[in-house]
């Protein structure tokens, strides 16, 4: 058991703590403002203190003694890991109470850039290249979101994480894989830097790169591969027109057809066309089959007469046979 002059002091020291236990109110309790913007917060209590001040790198408020609320003041933010503090002091024993105001200061990126990693103005479809977003004096850093988009579809979402705990501008990249195919080819590509500062203050709006188009590199390659084309004595097409990318080149079976996309001829005999369409990528094959038309009629109509003339010669054996057949069992 403590002494009484002990248990005094202990018991005058308890219903201090106690008056003065979360008794400051911070209003607003956070900060976020961009660099270089004015500052204002105030800090109130609900009792009287025996003094109340301000401490801070920027806009200290000296010691004021019979106030139970003091306002802190900036005209503009240039001190980029400020910590503002009011403190009280309560009563002839010098006890005191403080609490921090959390700031957060932030600045949009200079400039935001994309650009393609690989040492190459080229992409062959199928291949693995990587996309790099470059973000210019940004802060702070850790709460960077890069938003990766191909046209108006949302890629990724990539948190830019930092080693450093500065609270300053740096400068910070986002990659991106991408296997192109053909679909691509002209496709835009694009990059946007968002802070992402909480539910407190307006959030600045998304810093975004200027689009990179891409061109994409394929080999010709037909949908279908053989076409069947009736000849009826009139003007007879072969289209082997196929998209690549460097353009492709047309060469035909038989050789003397001329090294195009399309022909156009009434001349054309009846059989095969084959046409190759190439780049340096590879190449594709398309047959075009020329036959007469109605040629199908006569054929299914000779094989019908013979399937009638088949079941005649049958009808007529097999009745040959019954009538023998009858005849010998009446004799």
């Amino acid at each position: 058991m403590f002494s009484p002059p002990f248990r005094l002091a202990y018991l005058s020291t308890y219903f201090i703590l106690s008056a003065v236990s979360g008794s400051l109110v911070l209003t607003p309790p956070r900060l976020v403002l961009e660099y270089g913007a004015p500052a204002s917060a105030n800090c109130s209590t609900d009792i009287i203190p025996k003094m109340m001040a301000w401490e801070a790198s920027q806009g200290s408020v000296d010691p004021m003694s019979g106030v139970q609320q003091l306002t802190w003041t900036v005209k503009s933010i240039t001190e980029w890991d400020i910590k503002p503090l009011c403190f009280i002091i309560v009563g002839d024993s010098g006890f005191q109470q403080k609490t921090f105001l959390p700031v957060t200061i932030y600045k949009i990126p200079d400039k935001v850039s994309i650009s393609l990693l690989n040492d190459t103005r080229l992409i062959i479809e199928g291949e693995i290249y990587w996309l790099q977003c470059d973000i210019q004096n940004v802060a702070p850093v850790q709460n960077v979101i890069v938003n990766w988009y191909k046209e108006q579809t949302l890629l990724k979402r990539d948190n830019v994480t930092s080693e450093e705990n500065t609270k300053e501008p740096q400068n910070k990249t986002s990659k991106l894989q991408i296997r192109p195919n053909r679909t691509d080819d002209g496709a835009h590509y694009r990059c946007e830097a968002e802070l992402e500062l909480g539910a407190e203050g307006l959030q600045p709006p998304p810093r975004p790169a200027e689009p990179l188009i891409i061109s994409v590199a394929y080999m010709p390659q037909f949908q279908n591969h053989t076409e069947i084309l009736l000849d009826s004595g009139e003007m007879i097409t072969l289209n082997c027109t196929v998209k690549a990318n460097p353009p492709a080149v047309y060469n035909w079976i038989p050789a003397h057809l001329k090294p195009r996309p399309v022909i156009t001829s009434s001349s054309l005999g009846l059989g095969n066309y084959t046409c190759t369409a190439s780049n340096q990528y590879g190449n594709d094959t398309k047959v075009f089959t020329i036959r007469k038309k109605g040629s199908r009629v006569v054929f299914w109509s000779i094989l019908g007469s013979c399937l009638v003339l088949l079941l005649g010669l049958i009808a007529g054996y097999v009745g040959y046979v019954w009538l023998k057949i009858s005849s010998n069992s009446v004799i």
